[in-house]
């Protein structure tokens, strides 16, 4: 390998006065990688623009739809009685309930539950399977989730009328489809249920149900869970005679089946 030396000589040059500058030397540049690098920036410019630009529009957009939705808020009430419907029952309603959309109510009558439309009354359908030729003489609170029928033979069945909506031709259809549990004994002996209250805490499953002027049968289930195999249920009934004067005209118990209220008359 050879080497090779290159030798450079810097040489200055003093001005003297009243001599005029010497022009530099012209630098070359890339004129191709300049204009695409000065092409680059302006499209960074106006993308970073513009997206300052949608930002502020969706923020915009969302105070729009804060104020629509807050403002009815500041109007005044106002209620519009609708018309009544007529409706074929065989008792009086013992319950009444309605879907979140207001379009299916249901009544809770002696044959079990019966759905109608709220528009103009029409009668969709009737669940009372299980009544074994009983009568549902008496209901929990109706509220979202299960709740029982008390029966005219002293059995309660927990019920839950849930409703399918689905879309049809662009409209809402809601239709009732109601869950019906198996029936259980309250009272052994039979005796039709006047009262009954209902809850479902975390350790099972409390029924209170009046069978009498100022008797309380409660009936409690407990389910243990095994890690091996399916779980065991255990059932309890106590039978409770109230020293009230009047007779028992409500029962009531708290979400948690701790306590229990009762109206008398």
């Amino acid at each position: 390998m050879t080497k090779r030396t290159f030798k450079v000589e810097a040489t200055t040059h003093a001005l003297a006065p009243g001599e005029p500058p010497t022009a530099a030397r012209p630098v070359a540049s890339l004129w191709k990688a300049s204009g695409y690098r000065l092409f680059l920036d302006r499209v960074s410019r106006r993308l970073v623009t513009l997206g300052g630009l949608l930002i502020i529009a969706s923020i915009l957009a969302i105070l729009v739809v804060i104020v629509a939705q807050v403002l009815p808020l500041f109007a005044r009430a106002v209620a519009t009685p609708l018309p009544g419907v007529q409706l074929s029952l065989d008792g009086p309603p013992l319950g009444i309930g309605i879907d979140e959309y207001r379009e299916v109510g249901f009544l809770v009558t002696p044959a079990g539950l019966q759905f109608v439309r709220t528009k103009d009354g029409t009668q969709l359908s009737t669940a009372g399977p299980g009544l074994g030729g009983a009568k549902v003489t008496a209901v929990s609170p109706v509220k979202d989730g299960p709740f029982l029928l008390g029966l005219s033979d002293g059995r309660a069945i927990p019920v839950e009328a849930r409703f399918n909506v689905g879309h049809q031709d662009g409209r809402r259809t809601v239709s009732p489809d109601p869950v019906l549990g198996d029936p259980s004994t309250i009272d052994p002996a039979g005796r039709p249920i006047r009262y009954i209250a209902y809850a479902t805490p975390n350790s099972g499953p409390i029924t209170a149900a009046a069978v009498g002027q100022k008797t309380i049968i409660l009936v409690s289930v407990t389910e243990t869970k095994a890690l091996i195999g399916p779980s065991t249920k255990e059932e309890s009934r106590q039978t409770l005679a109230l020293p009230v004067e009047g007779e028992i005209s409500a029962l009531a118990l708290d979400n948690r089946g701790e306590d229990l209220f009762v109206g008398t008359s």
